[in-house]
């Protein structure tokens, strides 16, 4: 590993041996008020067949009255994460 030190400050760091996947769909549009567990069930799925272990997993529905109509997911995994956000109204 190599390690990364920022200019002008004593912090390090180690340089990741992973990397970030990075996927936005659009007009996603879910009217299934249980779409939040079906993505949170394919998440868990995938992590099910890779060799990461899952620590815990929570998706939450958002109702429109505090933050956009959607869900959040996540699993959390023992080297990393995994998330899905929905903001039904926008198809995102």
């Amino acid at each position: 590993m190599r390690e990364l030190r920022s200019q002008g400050d004593n912090m390090t760091s180690t340089q990741s041996s992973g990397a970030h996947v990075f996927m936005d769909y659009t007009e996603a549009f879910f009217s299934d008020e249980m779409a939040h567990m079906q993505i949170l069930d394919l998440m868990r799925a995938v992590v099910d067949r890779s060799p990461a272990t899952e620590v815990h997993s929570k998706a939450v529905p958002f109702d429109g009255s505090t933050s956009p109509p959607g869900f959040a997911a996540v699993v959390l995994i023992d080297e990393s994460h995994l998330t899905a956000h929905c903001y039904a109204d926008q198809g995102l």
